[in-house]
């Protein structure tokens, strides 16, 4: 989370979420957790790419 906060700091402003599955029962796993983590760091977007070009989302 260190980190997090951080790039936050220090005027991140995109960032994504993902889940590294490698079976179907696990895809989005930990995306809720993740999803507050980076509310927490101060974040109130996150990105989403559409053919190579972010797309802020509300983190709701």
């Amino acid at each position: 989370m260190p980190i997090v906060e951080r790039y936050h700091e220090l005027g991140g402003k995109l960032i994504t979420l993902g889940s590294d599955a490698h079976r179907w029962p696990d895809v989005c796993g930990g995306v809720e957790q993740g999803m507050e983590l980076i509310k927490k760091a101060g974040f109130t977007h996150f990105s989403l790419y559409s053919h190579h070009e972010p797309k802020l989302l509300p983190i709701e």
